[in-house]
């Protein structure tokens, strides 16, 4: 569920204020092989940054792992009043598992996902293909979607066998999400893990509700506070 600030107000209206600045970057990168154009990352990212100046908005994005071994990418969009959202992650699966792979994956995720929050079309062109007469080259492709629906069928199958055989318990799950928000932390402040760590530490050695919680309570417990810290040294950044 994506995270967000007690209010939003503010953020909202920067937003509207850079979605009416934005224009729209050219298609000007090349996909051989459906001979189409598409936006880049850097071309996202520039029609972004030109169209912020004097909203008060800016952005992070934080590339995490989920449980089964995908890589994904979330988006932390905030305005300089502290207000702030954090989208959930995009998982995606690398065709293949190496540097290469995952960072293919990464540069996708984080364009597709800055595309959507912005409103930016950087969506591939089809350019006329699907219009062509040509009889051979639309057998050609509808048999390559066919192949590529029953992949994507048989891996999203294998991914849900996946998750219900190896379905984490709760305590596992609200460390997962400790892991994330420390990382998140470390990537808003700068400061180092061990420094946020022994901060957390001492704020929860003094609450009387962790000291009494179950272990599964005290991971709850720890993971509030952490969200405050989080929420702290956003807010903090901006002033």
């Amino acid at each position: 569920m994506m995270q967000k600030s007690d209010t939003v107000k503010d953020l909202f209206i920067g937003l509207v204020k850079l979605r009416q600045a934005i224009k729209q970057p050219p298609k000007d990168a090349k996909n051989p092989f459906f001979k189409s154009n598409y936006v880049t990352l850097e071309g996202v990212q520039k029609a972004i940054d030109e169209a912020k100046e004097g909203t008060g908005i800016d952005y992070s994005q934080f590339v995490e792992t989920s449980p089964d071994g995908r890589t994904g990418v979330s988006t932390m969009v905030y305005s300089d009043k502290g207000e702030y959202i954090i989208t959930d992650p995009l998982y995606l699966q690398p065709v293949k598992n190496d540097p290469q792979g995952n960072g293919s994956v990464v540069t996708y995720s984080r364009r597709y996902q800055l595309s959507a929050l912005f409103g930016i079309s950087s969506d591939i062109d089809d350019d006329g293909n699907n219009a062509s007469g040509n009889q051979q080259q639309r057998q050609s492709r509808q048999q390559g979607n066919y192949q590529r629906r029953q992949q994507n069928t048989q891996r999203r199958q294998q991914s849900t066998a996946n998750r219900q055989q190896s379905a984490p318990d709760p305590i596992s799950l609200q460390k997962q999400q400790y892991e994330q928000t420390i990382n998140k932390i470390v990537a808003a402040t700068g400061q180092s893990r061990q420094d946020i760590e022994a901060g957390l530490g001492e704020t929860l050695k003094a609450d009387s509700e962790y000291q009494a919680a179950n272990n599964l309570g005290k991971w709850q417990k720890t993971n509030n506070v952490a969200n405050q810290m989080l929420k702290r040294s956003i807010e903090e950044n901006q002033q």
